[in-house]
C-alpha cells in the first residue's frame, strides 16, 4: 500500500500533468505581405513567425484567398477576403535573409482614410468546439513627427480593441507588444491586439483609423487546446487518491 507521502507526491505529479499537458492546438497564419513580391510561406522557405510561433503562413493580398493551410501544412476550408481598395505598403526593404517576423511586421494592407474590413470564413470544429483567439498584427511607417497612429480593431460580433502604433516606431523592433484600449483616449502602444474566447465559424474584422493608415499586417487564429486523455486520466487518479486519504481510518 502507498504511504501518505507517496500518495501526495503522485497527486502533485497529476496536478502538474493537468496544468501542463494539452493537445496540439490548430493555428492559421495569414500574412498580408504589402507590396513585396516575396512572402513567408512554404514556397519561399517556410519562415516561422508570430506571437504563437508557427510555420506554413499563408501569403495574401487584395482579393479572396481560399483553402488556407494550417500550421502543419494541411489545406483547410478557411478563406480570407480583405477589402482594402488595393492599398498596400512596405515600411522596410525586405531581403531573403530576413526572418519570418520581419516579413510579417514590415508589410501591411490598409484602406486610405477609411475603415478596412477582412472577412474570414470556414472555420471548422478544430477552432469552434473549444474556441479560439484572433491575433491582429499592426505596424506602420509612422516615423518622427508623424504622430501616434490609433486604430479601432472591431469584430462583427461587437468586441473592439484600440491599438496605438506609437510615433517614431517606424521600423519593426523585433519584440511583440500587446496593445489594449477601450477607446481612442486609453489605447496603449503596441503592435498587436488579441481577441479571446471566439467560437463563431466566420467573422469580419474592421480596422477604423483615428489617425494614420489603420494597418493590418497579418492575422493569426489560434485554437484553444483540447485536454489530452492523459489529463482526464490524471483527474480521475487525483480524485481517487483524495477520496482514499479522506476515508483512511484515523
Amino acid at each position: 500500500m502507498l504511504s501518505s507521502h507517496v500518495r501526495l507526491t503522485v497527486a502533485s505529479f497529476v496536478c502538474a500533468v493537468f496544468l501542463g499537458t494539452t493537445a496540439q492546438a490548430a493555428m492559421i497564419g495569414i500574412n498580408f505581405k504589402g507590396r513585396t513580391t516575396e512572402g513567408m510561406g512554404a514556397s519561399v522557405g517556410d519562415r516561422s513567425a508570430g506571437v504563437e510561433p508557427q510555420t506554413n503562413w499563408n501569403d495574401a493580398g487584395s482579393g479572396t484567398f481560399t483553402s488556407l493551410l494550417d500550421d502543419t501544412g494541411v489545406s483547410t476550408s478557411i478563406s480570407v477576403s480583405p477589402n482594402n481598395g488595393g492599398s498596400a505598403y512596405n515600411s522596410y526593404v525586405l531581403i531573403s535573409s530576413d526572418n519570418g517576423n520581419n516579413y510579417l511586421m514590415r508589410g501591411y494592407l490598409y484602406q486610405t482614410a477609411e475603415p478596412m474590413t477582412v472577412t474570414v470564413t470556414g472555420l471548422g470544429t478544430d477552432f469552434t468546439t473549444h474556441g479560439y483567439d484572433l491575433i491582429v498584427y499592426f505596424d506602420g511607417p509612422n516615423g518622427e513627427n508623424k504622430g501616434d497612429w490609433v486604430t479601432e480593431y472591431a469584430l462583427s460580433s461587437g468586441e473592439s480593441i484600440y491599438g496605438k502604433d506609437a510615433e517614431d516606431t517606424q521600423d519593426w523592433g523585433g519584440t511583440f507588444v500587446q496593445a489594449f484600449g477601450t477607446s481612442i483616449n486609453d489605447a496603449t502602444a503596441g503592435n498587436y491586439v488579441r481577441f479571446t474566447g471566439l467560437t463563431v465559424d466566420s467573422l469580419t474584422l474592421t480596422a477604423t483609423p483615428d489617425s494614420g493608415d489603420a494597418p493590418i499586417n497579418g492575422l493569426q487564429i489560434v485554437a484553444v487546446p483540447e485536454p489530452t486523455a492523459l489529463v482526464l486520466l490524471g483527474l480521475g487518479l487525483a480524485a481517487t487518491l483524495a477520496r482514499r486519504r479522506q476515508t483512511r481510518p484515523g
